[in-house]
């Protein structure tokens, strides 16, 4: 699986214009180039400690997050009455040269003037609402706070924070369990969105632990 993802541009905005990635896998790290769909890795090469199977799997993981990575550099979020019972998150991307602007709120889309629905097949309108979902989910999720509690003993916990969707959600993180707080999740969420929200919880909690 892998785990600290990181991308820079190299020589940006210039011909030669390339991406430097690196990664985390199984404890090693690993670093290269990406341009034109090509990966070049740096030393030391992944192939020398990975089956070809696991190998190939990584570059095609490479591959997806590189695309999607590229894809959505133009993607931005904003707060919409922020801190009041309405707020909304307004967005704006760019798709293959198209510029897209909407609301999202409580996992709906309402898309701004252009309609992407005017230019795009359904399908391609659904892969597209689905990017915005997940580009959404994750940017919500970037405003997780950690803090240690009984630091450095033996019973050490770390209580977390975050908002999704203008809910503050609190809760303790230890032997890879979740202990939440009041307001349980479980109160306003579905089983499967409260299944999603934990397993992104204990990945970003065990990303944070292993740095």
């Amino acid at each position: 699986m892998i785990q600290d993802f990181k991308v820079k541009p190299l020589f940006g905005d210039q011909f030669h214009e390339r991406h430097q990635f690196t990664l985390n896998i199984n404890g090693c790290n690993y670093q290269g180039i990406y341009h034109d769909g090509e990966i070049q890795w740096f030393h030391p090469q992944p192939i020398n400690k990975l089956e070809k199977d696991d190998f190939e799997d990584l570059e095609l993981d490479v591959y997806d997050l590189m695309t999607d990575h590229i894809n959505n550099q133009g993607f931005k979020v904003k707060p919409l009455f922020e801190d009041q019972f309405h707020e909304r998150h307004q967005f704006t991307l760019n798709i293959e040269g198209d510029n897209y602007q909407g609301i999202f709120h409580n996992g709906k889309i309402q898309w701004f003037h252009p309609q992407p629905e005017t230019k795009l097949e359904e399908d391609d309108l659904r892969d597209l609402e689905s990017k915005v979902y997940d580009l959404m989910t994750n940017h919500a999720y970037q405003d997780i706070n950690v803090k240690p509690l009984f630091e450095d003993q033996f019973h050490e916990r770390h209580q977390f924070t975050l908002n999704i969707e203008g809910d503050n959600y609190q809760g303790i993180f230890h032997g890879g369990e979740i202990q939440w707080f009041h307001p349980q999740p479980n109160a306003k969420l579905e089983e499967d969105d409260l299944q999603d929200l934990e397993s992104k919880v204990h990945d970003l909690m065990t990303n944070h632990l292993e740095q």
